[in-house]
């Protein structure tokens, strides 16, 4: 957590806690009646942004030669971050803390700010679900610290920050931009992305540094079952399909029963009554090759099975 001045005694931005963050310009006082409709869709940059943040040394979880689908993980300890792509898009939003500065009195004060740090896709397969999360993150931001006035910790009152590196949807990438978020910002918490795939690498970059990473847009159980330091707030991918499969067996007891209408599934022995609805039900599944597909429909696949339906299975025997 930050007070007023970072580690380098670097002044911070201003944060009125009554009202959406507002940019500081030396020498000028903010203009609250101009500013409050412009900074509603701006961006609140980060605490401390370091020239290079390649300059701070840790230990390097490095990514690479993915193209057959599997990566080689390679690790560097006490190394410099790897240099991301040039023009790699970085932002922010939240509020940064403004201890000193008494522009809006004493009751508009933060003594401190909660730094969350990491990547997201500002670019490739994953962009439209990334957006998604963040501006999830930025509702979350304005109502922790201009509804609720911050977070009462230890005496103080704390505003939260998010702040995110593109991790341009690529596995050989996302490690780097995990590392530098959260070292260029100082941050509190790492946080992950979108998907599986990269938070599986996301979090042994983390680890490796001693941080704990929140993971929102995670499933798969191989995330999480690799350290101790990642939390998730999905539930697991071999449960996603679990209902679904139980109610379809429910439903098709229900009609042998005569307890249920069968007609509304044409053309099977539900409606026809030539046999069980029960008995003529057989799933199957077509799923990409990705880790979060896999597992939930393996976790389908089991429930199916514990139901007592038919399986439909490939030439191997698999489902």
């Amino acid at each position: 957590m930050r007070r007023s001045k970072g580690r380098h005694g670097r002044a911070l931005m201003p944060t009125d806690r009554c009202g959406p963050p507002l940019p500081r310009r030396s020498g000028t006082r903010p203009h609250l009646s101009l500013l409050l409709l412009c900074c509603i869709h701006s961006r609140a940059y980060g605490l401390i942004q370091r020239c290079n943040a390649s300059e701070v040394a840790g230990t390097n979880v490095v990514v690479s030669n993915c193209s057959s689908g599997s990566c080689v993980v390679s690790v560097g300890y006490q190394a410099r971050a790897h240099v991301l792509p040039s023009g790699t898009r970085r932002e922010g939003y939240g509020s940064v803390n403004a201890r000193e500065l008494n522009d809006f009195g004493d009751s508009c004060h933060f003594d401190g700010t909660i730094v969350l740090s990491g990547p997201s896709s500002f670019t490739g397969t994953y962009t439209e679900y990334s957006t998604i999360m963040r501006r999830a993150d930025a509702i979350f931001a304005d109502f922790l610290n201009f509804e609720r006035k911050g977070i009462n910790y230890n005496g103080g009152v704390y505003a939260v920050q998010f702040e995110y590196v593109d991790d341009a949807s690529s596995k050989e990438q996302v490690t780097n931009s995990t590392a530098n978020a959260y070292r260029s910002t100082e941050a509190d918490f790492a946080i992950a992305g979108y998907s599986s795939a990269l938070t599986l690498y996301a979090a042994q970059q983390s680890y490796a540094d001693g941080k704990l990473l929140l993971a929102a847009g995670a499933a798969s159980q191989g995330v999480y079952s690799q350290n101790n330091l990642t939390f998730g707030f999905l539930p697991p991918a071999t449960r996603y399909l679990t209902l679904s499969i139980n109610f379809v067996a429910e439903a098709a007891k229900l009609i042998d029963a005569g307890q249920k209408e069968g007609s509304a599934v044409p053309r099977s022995s539900c409606a026809s009554g030539n046999g069980t609805c029960f008995q003529s039900i057989k799933v199957g599944f077509v799923q990409e090759s990705a880790s979060f597909t896999a597992e939930s429909c393996a976790g389908a696949a089991d429930a199916a099975r514990a139901s007592g339906l038919s399986l439909a299975v490939d030439a191997d025997g698999s489902a």
